[in-house]
């Protein structure tokens, strides 16, 4: 099962083009404590989204785009691979097991670093069917600004 779901977003990767090459790297936001008590109803409070470092890579499974987000009252970071593709100059995305749907724009430069948002389209889910959550896209878990932090995978 881990091999078909390696294969399935490594050809994804590799069909990606131009519009994925773009948002190559790992973004990350973590969101601060006078952040969240303004907004008390954001569910998410990290989130990380590497995106196109295993292009052309045929290597260890922690390559593969993924989603990853730490939630109110949990301590650690779950998600899912994705699957991406472009729509004119976004991606839209899907996250393994029916987890979801996203969009990826560019925001260009913001405090001195390359950000994007993702835009939940309806919900995400983090993590696996026993221990994971999701989240509804309203009010404040419907867009996400998150900035690069390496061209690379994902620490």
């Amino acid at each position: 099962m881990r091999t078909a779901i390696a294969t399935m977003a490594l050809a994804c990767a590799l069909s990606g083009g131009a519009a994925e090459a773009a948002f190559k790297g790992c973004y990350e936001r973590v969101y601060d404590v006078k952040y969240l008590r303004q907004h008390r109803h954001q569910l998410v409070t990290k989130i990380r989204l590497q995106i196109g470092v295993g292009q052309g890579y045929d290597g260890p499974f922690e390559y593969l785009d993924r989603l990853d987000a730490v939630l109110r009252n949990t301590r650690r970071y779950d998600g899912n691979l994705v699957e991406c593709e472009p729509l004119g100059d976004e991606l839209s995305c899907g996250i393994e097991a029916d987890g979801g749907t996203f969009t990826i724009t560019d925001r260009g430069m913001d405090r001195g670093r390359q950000a994007i948002r993702i835009t939940n389209l309806g919900y995400m889910n983090f993590g696996d069917d026993e221990g994971g959550k999701s989240v509804e896209a309203n009010g404040e878990n419907h867009e996400f600004r998150l900035y690069l932090i390496n061209d690379g995978p994902c620490p």
